[in-house]
């Protein structure tokens, strides 16, 4: 969670800086979108990744059993 709230005020930040300061130049601003392509791309694999992570751990937890009840049997206890 504390690495999603960094990136969260590093977003604002940026925000703000383009306000404050106008991305007038053609430069700017490609720079601008890249910056929140980069920033896009990077939130979608924190997000893939902590899914991953409680996918495996729903995994690990159900010891991959072959038997086809054996998750039934967990989810309803």
């Amino acid at each position: 969670d504390a690495v999603l709230s960094v990136k969260d005020c590093a977003s604002v930040l940026l925000f703000t800086y383009l306000v404050v300061f106008g991305s007038s130049s053609e430069k700017e601003k490609q720079r601008a979108d890249q910056v929140n392509r980069r920033r896009m791309y990077v939130e979608r694999r924190a997000e893939s990744l902590v899914e991953w992570k409680k996918k495996s751990a729903r995994e690990t937890h159900t010891h991959r059993k072959k038997d086809p009840f054996s998750t039934m049997y967990i989810l309803k206890n």
